[in-house]
């Protein structure tokens, strides 16, 4: 295998509230990082809220990155992001433990914030 056929993983870090009112954001951000991609991550440790919607994005993400045959990883998810999970009894979509540090500077980042009051 020579370097172009190798897969660098591309990272959405996301950050803030996955909530509905973030959901056309998001949706778009999540369809960009798996355009495309054969290995990426969703990295959630800095997401301090998700409803019902934000999980939805997430098992949307998923359904679609299987379609694609996308290697996809839930990176470091947030305390929120696991209470909402247990919620609707669905830890087991995660990798739900340590970020992944093979990632390191190879990593195309891409993050999406969303300040308060905004």
């Amino acid at each position: 295998m020579n370097s172009a056929e190798i897969a660098v993983p591309s990272t959405l870090r996301l950050e803030g509230e996955l909530t509905i009112y973030r959901a056309v954001e998001l949706h778009e951000a999540l369809r960009a990082l798996l355009d495309g991609a054969a290995k990426c991550a969703i990295e959630l440790s800095q997401v301090t809220e998700i409803d019902s919607c934000g999980v939805q994005l997430l098992l949307a993400a998923r359904r679609t990155a299987r379609e694609i045959d996308c290697e996809l990883e839930f990176a470091a998810p947030s305390a929120a992001v696991l209470d909402a999970l247990t919620t609707f009894d669905l830890t087991g979509m995660l990798d739900a433990g340590t970020p992944n540090n093979e990632r390191g500077a190879n990593a195309a980042m891409l993050t999406v914030d969303h300040a308060d009051g905004a």
